[in-house]
């Protein structure tokens, strides 16, 4: 039973204590892929300490009550897992099979680009996930970039088509869905986005050079991408290009990564390690 007092207080602290330290860490994308684990990683931890503490008190409580409050709070959790997972695949897919389906009526191939244009005055480029993943662009974006910006723009949409970055956005929204309530889980929305976009910027950099990419982002600043989609405007617009004209020392950047790594590990075992008896064996409830 002190397992369960164990997990709950882990599941608290680690609730409490993330969401007021892991932004200060990843806020400026040193290291965005670590970044974007222990995000997911502080969350789903949280949700396993909690149906730890649950499937321990059911099975060890000492009275009747204390456990029919503990199945009660598993199937809650249980529930609301499911319910949030199931309805962000649907409502992700729903939204992107729509937009598809408009975009072949109105867009035209470009082989040399390997998009779809589309005709449209506003400056935007974007993906659509899934299996037959689809970049496109418009023609203001043509208009508005160089070849050399143009190029990079569309090298950061793959980006995200080669990364299955869809994957860890529905992670992170079904989440968000579970207890949004919560700072930890609320800022999952705003957080994990950025840093995507911080890894399809740093892809593209890796070919096209970290001066091209940010001028292309600032030049499509304003034009959001559409729900369901990677695009690379957005609000973080201006962070990022901050983060790609900002020169970090390599050594810093190497220590952001270690203490992010860190992080996601203790992150990985912290149920575990509540339950270890050195924690628990004082603690008489």
């Amino acid at each position: 039973m002190n397992e369960a007092v164990c997990l709950l207080i882990y599941a608290a602290v680690t609730a409490s204590l993330i969401p007021l330290g892991l932004p200060r860490l990843t806020r400026a994308g040193r290291s965005p892929r670590l970044g974007i684990a222990a995000w997911l990683g502080a969350a789903a931890s949280v949700l396993v300490a909690a149906a730890w503490a649950a499937g321990r008190a059911i099975l060890l409580g000492t009275s009747w009550p204390l456990r029919l409050a503990a199945v009660g709070a598993l199937t809650t959790l249980a529930c609301r897992v499911a319910w949030s997972a199931i309805a962000i695949v649907r409502e992700s897919r729903s939204r992107r099979h729509r937009h598809r389906d408009g975009l072949l009526l109105l867009g035209a191939p470009d082989a040399d680009l390997g998009a779809l244009v589309v005709d449209a005055p506003q400056p935007m480029a974007y993906c659509l996930p899934g299996r037959d993943g689809l970049v496109v662009v418009t023609s203001g974006a043509r208009a508005a970039l160089t070849a050399a910006q143009l190029r990079a723009v569309l090298a950061h949409e793959r980006g995200h088509l080669a990364g299955h970055h869809h994957v860890a956005l529905a992670a992170a929204y079904a989440l968000a869905r579970i207890v949004p309530w919560l700072p930890l889980f609320a800022q999952l929305r705003t957080h994990v986005p950025m840093l995507l976009e911080m890894r399809a910027d740093d892809l593209a950099a890796r070919a096209h050079g970290r001066a091209e990419v940010a001028h292309a982002i600032d030049a499509m600043a304003r034009t959001p991408a559409p729900a369901g989609s990677f695009g690379v405007g957005g609000p973080s617009v201006h962070l990022r290009v901050r983060r790609l004209r900002r020169t970090v020392p390599q050594w810093r950047l190497g220590l952001t990564a270690i203490i992010t790594a860190i992080i996601v590990a203790a992150l990985s075992a912290g149920p575990f390690l509540a339950t270890v008896d050195p924690w628990c064996e004082h603690l008489h409830l």
